[in-house]
C-alpha cells in the first residue's frame, strides 16, 4: 500500500467520525440553543418557559391536536393584555412525515360556546368584525377555534418569536369582540 493510500485511509478513517460527531453535537446543541432563547425571551417580557409541556396534548378535540403521534416542546406561559396566554411547538407525526405547528392560546374573561372562526385558508365567521380582526396580516395562515374560556390558533412551522405577540395580539382583538 502507498504512502498517498495510507494517508486517504487515515484521513477516512479519523474524518468520517469526526464528522458525523460533529453534526450530531450540532442536532443536540440547537433545542438548547433554542430554549435558552426562549428563557431569555420570556423572562424579559415576565413569562415563564416550561419547555415540554404533556398537558397540552390532546387538549383540543380538532386536528392537528388529535393526531396519534403528538408533543409538546418550547411551551412559554404568561399574560397578554390582562389574559392568561401561552405558546408552544407541537409536533406531530413522525420520521420524515414529522410537522411542525406553532400554537397559542388565550383565556376568556367568559366561556363561549366552541366554534371555528378561521382556518389557515382564512376567516369562517360571519361577523363582519370578526371578519376583519381575522384577515388582519398578523393572522396570515392561522387557524382560531373558541373553545369554552380560551381561543386557540395555531398556524403551521416553526414558533417565531417576533411573531408570538402580533399573532397574540389578533387573538385578543377577538376575545374582546367575542366578549361583548
Amino acid at each position: 500500500m502507498s504512502n498517498g493510500t495510507q494517508l486517504v485511509l487515515l484521513l477516512l478513517v479519523i474524518g468520517v467520525p469526526a464528522v458525523l460527531i460533529a453534526r450530531s453535537t450540532r442536532k443536540v446543541r440547537a433545542p438548547q440553543q433554542r430554549a435558552e432563547r426562549l428563557r431569555t425571551w420570556a423572562r424579559l417580557r415576565g413569562w415563564a418557559y416550561r419547555g415540554e409541556d404533556p398537558g397540552l396534548v390532546g387538549r383540543w378535540q380538532v386536528a392537528p391536536f388529535t393526531e396519534p403521534d403528538r408533543w409538546v416542546e418550547d411551551a412559554l406561559v404568561g399574560e397578554h393584555r390582562g389574559r392568561s396566554a401561552a405558546s408552544f411547538r407541537l409536533e406531530t407525526g413522525a420520521g420524515p412525515r414529522t410537522a411542525v405547528t406553532h400554537v397559542l392560546t388565550l383565556a376568556l374573561h367568559r366561556p363561549v360556546p366552541a366554534v371555528q372562526l378561521a382556518t389557515a385558508q382564512g376567516p369562517v365567521a360571519s361577523d363582519p368584525e370578526l371578519r376583519a380582526c381575522l384577515e388582519q396580516e398578523d393572522a396570515a395562515g392561522m387557524a382560531v377555534r373558541a373553545v369554552g374560556g380560551e381561543l386557540v390558533g395555531w398556524v403551521a412551522g416553526e414558533p417565531l418569536l417576533g411573531a408570538l405577540l402580533p399573532r397574540l395580539d389578533v387573538l385578543a382583538d377577538v376575545a374582546e369582540l367575542l366578549e361583548r
